[in-house]
């Protein structure tokens, strides 16, 4: 966690100085790009925002798409592991691409736990917990509960959970209502860009998986295969453009 906290400092003090630079009009970037827009951003008050807050929401619109790629590392792999519903999807079938993302998000760990200490003394399943204790709520496992999703381990895109419905059984980004509790507000911005990869995934790309090992180690958060997914593209329309 230090050499992370180190390492974001670091980029905070890069983002800022080249925020600083593009307003003094040392360098130039796009007028549309994010980081152009956020640089020259004025609030309600006619304020630019600091170059340090600045470069804050830089980082802010970053990490999530970052985060998002592993999800769609994982939407190949599952359409790779399940080719009945690539081929579903690729014969034009849209209605099935969000319902398989959403079915990605259950099965495929992103991360199995989030934490929170306890604001206040409960009881729940004969064990107590008293104000301030830790408490880890284990997403995997519930994702994952047989007595809510029959057939656990397996995609089925017919049972179609969805990040509308903000309760406690489907919880990939948190739990709950998302105004009041710990779920991600981002959470239909996720599933929207996983469906637009899955859609190039399986309409738009000619692709063959390497052979590879793709056993995900569970002491790495998140996970994913060691080697990635590695992919071979042919008769790519972007190669055949060069």
């Amino acid at each position: 966690m230090w050499r992370e906290l180190v390492r974001r400092a670091v980029l905070e003090r890069q983002l800022a100085t080249l925020i600083s630079q593009l307003r003094e009009g040392e360098i130039k970037a796009p007028e549309d790009a994010p980081f152009s827009f956020v640089a020259r951003w004025i609030d309600n008050d006619g304020k630019q925002l600091s170059a340090k807050v600045a470069a804050v929401e830089l980082i802010n619109l970053l990490c999530p798409i970052v985060a998002i790629g592993r999800w769609i590392l994982f939407s190949a792999m599952a359409l790779h592991q399940n080719p009945q519903r690539q081929e579903e999807i690729a014969a034009g079938e849209d209605e099935r691409i969000e319902p398989f993302a959403e079915e990605v998000r259950r099965t495929y760990p992103f991360f199995p736990a989030i934490g929170g200490r306890a604001l206040r003394p409960f009881t729940w399943g004969n064990k107590h917990f008293d104000k301030g204790q830790w408490v880890l709520l284990d997403l995997f496992s519930t994702n994952r509960d047989g007595r809510i999703y029959p057939d656990p381990l397996m995609i089925h895109p017919e049972r179609a959970p969805s990040w509308r419905d903000q309760d406690f059984r489907f919880m990939p980004h948190g739990a709950g209502d998302l105004r009041k509790d710990h779920r991600c507000p981002g959470e239909w911005l996720t599933v929207s860009i996983m469906s637009s990869a899955i859609r190039l995934l399986t309409r738009e790309m000619r692709y063959k998986v390497v052979d590879q090992d793709l056993a995900m180690p569970m002491n790495r958060l998140p996970t994913r295969p060691t080697g990635g997914l590695l992919i071979r593209l042919a008769d790519h329309p972007v190669q055949s453009a060069r």
